[in-house]
């Protein structure tokens, strides 16, 4: 939408896209309505990192789920009126990026209560851990 987009930055894009699409333990976080996530808990630590990686790259919208224009041919543009910035003029750090880029699905969360979208498929997966009833924030 806004040019380029960084290694490091792409990276967490991918791992946001597979962990939307295959964490099964975001399902205690569906909203059955709609069926869309809701304030599923991610690891401060991750979105701070998210962020670093991301800031100087550039995009023109918040919310990526409503304010993006989507073509028909699968491209997305930028409203006409959203000119490009980068990461760090339009989420300021890690929270934004959580709290604002996917709507309300996912929430920076500061306690140990909290899901990581990167970590070692060879090892336990440290999301089976995250107790839904728990909201710390």
């Amino acid at each position: 939408m806004c040019g380029h987009v960084s290694n490091k930055c792409l990276r967490y894009l991918q791992q946001e896209e597979c962990f939307f699409e295959c964490e099964p333990n975001t399902i205690h976080w569906i909203v059955p309505t709609n069926k869309t996530y809701q304030n599923v808990p991610i690891c401060a630590l991750y979105c701070d990192a998210w962020f670093k990686a991301c800031k100087h790259d550039r995009i023109c919208i918040v919310n990526w789920l409503t304010d993006v224009i989507r073509g028909v041919d699968g491209i997305n543009w930028c409203p006409p009126d959203k000119p490009c910035k980068t990461y760090a003029e339009i989420y300021v750090n890690g929270a934004g990026i959580c709290n604002r880029m996917w709507d309300k699905a996912y929430r920076y969360e500061t306690s140990s209560n909290c899901m990581m979208m990167d970590f070692d498929p060879d090892g336990p997966t440290p999301n089976d851990q995250v107790d839904p009833n728990i909201i710390v924030g």
